[in-house]
């Protein structure tokens, strides 16, 4: 089980710029207490962790119209977050993790035969405590004081119709997190690449395929060292997925996903990785 979200949306519609008020709840439904040896490395797996505390995430989404095709979008939140114990060696552990503020600001033209999106995001975290265990011993040693380093994000996507039933599609990200204050911590630089084709078969059927690649230039996280490979990774894989819409208010999607990475200081993983959804509208 992970964390069960719900969220609300007051949307007010106007002809040249509307404004969208939302609030979140996270609800700590998931599990929160990981081993310190237990946690699954970045880019294996969906979820590092599969719980948190309480959140409660105001936020305010503003979207204007430029042009018949083209908009800018400002979208704005903010995490209260709230503690919980972390430490499955030392279950009265507990952490209170630092608010989080957001923004994103988003330009997305929508043409006949092309689409492009570009996005900046930026996040930053207030203080945080946590208490700090030597898991050899089973006990609590002491607390450490820190702030998570701020999220930077670039994102560029781009889709183009190449005949009336194919669609290509590519994408690229830029994310930068900044050292940590308060403890010996280093920023982490990630970019991802996609280059891919979607078939349209039928208007119920489609397929695509993708090409990913992943860089990461290291991965050094002093507070879950089981994330730590020595160094950074590069990531490579392989998407195939069908989508069938039998209907206008349901859809199901298939994806299958063979990755190979490569870890610096490491031997590094490969392996296969499945997805199915099922989505159907009220």
């Amino acid at each position: 089980m992970t964390d069960t979200q719900m969220s609300v949306t007051i949307r007010n519609e106007k002809p040249v710029t509307s404004v969208y008020y939302g609030f979140a709840v996270n609800m700590p439904t998931g599990e929160s207490r990981f081993a310190r040896y237990g946690v699954v490395p970045e880019g294996l797996a969906r979820f590092t962790d599969f719980g948190a505390g309480w959140q409660f995430i105001p936020s305010i989404e503003v979207v204007h119209r430029l042009k018949e095709n083209d908009r800018l979008t400002g979208r704005f939140s903010y995490a209260v977050r709230r503690g919980y114990d972390y430490s499955q060696e030392v279950p009265s552990a507990h952490v209170s993790p630092g608010n989080i503020f957001s923004q994103e600001i988003e330009y997305l033209h929508t043409g006949d035969k092309k689409m492009y999106m570009v996005q900046l995001y930026h996040s930053s975290t207030s203080s945080a405590v946590q208490d700090a265990v030597d898991v050899d011993s089973r006990m609590i040693t002491g607390r450490t004081n820190y702030r998570d380093g701020d999220d930077w994000e670039l994102r560029f996507f781009y889709n183009r119709a190449i005949s009336k039933k194919d669609e290509l599609r590519f994408y690229t990200i830029y994310s930068l997190t900044e050292a940590a204050h308060g403890i010996a911590s280093q920023e982490v630089g990630r970019q991802y690449y996609g280059l891919g084709l979607r078939h349209r078969a039928s208007a119920q059927l489609t397929w695509q395929l993708m090409a990913h690649y992943q860089t990461v230039d290291r991965t050094y996280d002093p507070l879950r060292t089981a994330l730590n490979t020595g160094g950074g990774f590069k990531r490579r894989s392989l998407l195939a997925g069908i989508e069938w819409k039998p209907s206008e208010r349901k859809n199901v999607t298939f994806q299958l996903e063979r990755y190979v990475r490569s870890d610096d200081g490491g031997a590094g993983y490969n392996g296969w990785g499945a997805a199915l959804w099922y989505q159907q509208s009220v």
